[in-house]
């Protein structure tokens, strides 16, 4: 017998800024949920997620301790339960997943998805407490794992230029704010407004419950209906947009920063593009980073590592919810003027005679078989779903798929055209230069 194998999601309004997302299918043994909640990434609110984000893994009123919370989860057949923050663009996220057996494959024939949601449902609503706040001893604990959290994220130098880049690059725009807060906003938060913060929060900002496996819609849009329906404040067709920042100039700014002991340059690359992800131009954008510096067979990786050897490592990622493209790469000191000059030399070369057509069809290529191949993981076409609904673009693969060959060495040509270089930052050991 062919198993249904599933297609995208299919899209529910449950309540006033709460939607279900149904990928129904039979090919996994195990349902997987994704719950995000999203926010416009702010000062100090940032701080506050990101604590609340961890402070959602030790409890709820119900299962009072971490090791009640573990013990219900083990109970579920093994399930798989997490909590993290996430940036999308401008956007803050609190992404839940929860990762229980399929009833199918179970001796009794048992459906634990019901009792799933229903735990998502008090971690999320009803967390631990303590005199009307987050527990106090917790919410120290949690201060201190956090700012140890930032430390480590850092400590990967390509992750810290590609920070300072969007910082500067970004300075007075919501991307400039870190996801995982900051340190320095802690002695602002007291576990009463955090517990009030993270309430208030969860009345007016937009709920998407993504769920992966073989369930019905009539049975679940039914069970989420009974569990996630609460007075609302602000629908998510409400939700306020990102303010549009006005640059004081259009001067290319380039930084750098000395860090003792780092044994190979960090260079981040911020670019304009002027090309979001609902826009008609937005294929053509996607393969021009493909082109750029998509995989090993890029323009980028192939000139500037194979060939003239000024960098271990080239590659280029798009921020297409705010608008963006980076680019990262380790480099020599020495070789730093060079090779910002050959990268713009390379985008120069794409607006004077377009790509070559053997390039711009294996980036179509590329592009298209990463996007068949989203399925097999089912976090990674939640996240691609979700991402396209924030843009309110169209989130059909095939529709993608359709728009993505139709694009033509010209339309590439323009969107490279509008590119701007906007900010280059460098760390660098200036001690250890060859």
């Amino acid at each position: 017998m062919l198993l249904d194998v599933g297609g995208d999601f299919r899209s529910y309004c449950i309540a006033e800024g709460v939607r279900l997302h149904l990928r129904s299918t039979q090919i996994f043994k195990t349902v997987r949920v994704d719950l995000f909640v999203h926010s416009l990434l702010q000062p100090l609110n940032n701080t506050r997620f990101a604590l609340i984000a961890r402070l959602l893994e030790c409890g709820t009123q119900r299962l009072p301790d971490l090791r009640r919370l573990n013990q219900f989860v083990d109970d579920l057949y093994g399930a798989l339960f997490a909590v993290e923050v996430d940036q999308f663009g401008d956007r803050q996220v609190i992404h839940m997943s929860l990762e229980l057996p399929d009833g199918r494959f179970l001796p009794d024939g048992k459906k634990l998805l019901g009792a799933g949601l229903e735990f998502l449902r008090d971690v999320l609503l009803h967390p631990l407490e303590e005199n009307s706040g987050f527990p106090p001893a917790g919410l120290e604990r949690e201060k201190l794992a956090l700012e140890q959290h930032i430390a480590s994220h850092f400590d990967d130098r390509m992750v810290l230029a590609l920070r300072r880049c969007a910082q500067e690059m970004c300075r007075g725009e919501p991307y400039s704010l870190c996801p995982l807060g900051d340190p320095g906003d802690f002695s602002h938060i007291g576990p009463v407004d955090l517990l009030d913060f993270h309430l208030h929060a969860l009345a007016g900002n937009p709920i998407d419950i993504y769920v992966t496996g073989a369930e019905k819609a009539e049975r679940l849009t039914e069970i989420v209906s009974d569990l996630f329906s609460w007075e609302r404040q602000v629908s998510a067709q409400d939700f306020p947009p990102s303010d549009e920042i006005e640059r004081s100039d259009d001067e290319l700014r380039q930084l750098k920063q000395s860090v003792p002991g780092l044994h190979q340059g960090k260079l981040a690359m911020g670019f304009r593009t002027a090309v979001g992800l609902a826009d008609d131009a937005y294929p053509a954008l996607l393969l021009l980073d493909f082109l750029l510096g998509g995989d090993a067979h890029s323009r980028l990786y192939r000139t500037l590592r194979e060939r003239l050897g000024m960098c271990y490592h080239v590659g280029t990622f798009l921020e297409p919810l705010c608008e963006l493209m980076f680019l990262e790469a380790g480099v020599e000191m020495e070789d730093y003027s060079h090779f910002v000059s050959e990268v713009q030399h390379q985008i120069r070369s794409i607006c004077d005679t377009g790509p070559r057509q053997e390039e711009l069809d294996r980036a179509k290529a590329l592009a298209i078989r990463r996007l068949w191949s989203l399925p097999d993981d089912r976090e990674g076409l939640a996240r691609f779903s979700y991402q396209r609904d924030l843009a309110r673009a169209q989130s059909s693969r095939a529709l993608v798929e359709e728009s993505l060959r139709g694009v033509g060495a010209g339309q590439v040509r323009e969107v490279a055209e509008g590119l701007e270089l906007d900010t280059v930052f460098f760390l660098h050991n200036q001690y250890n230069q060859r």
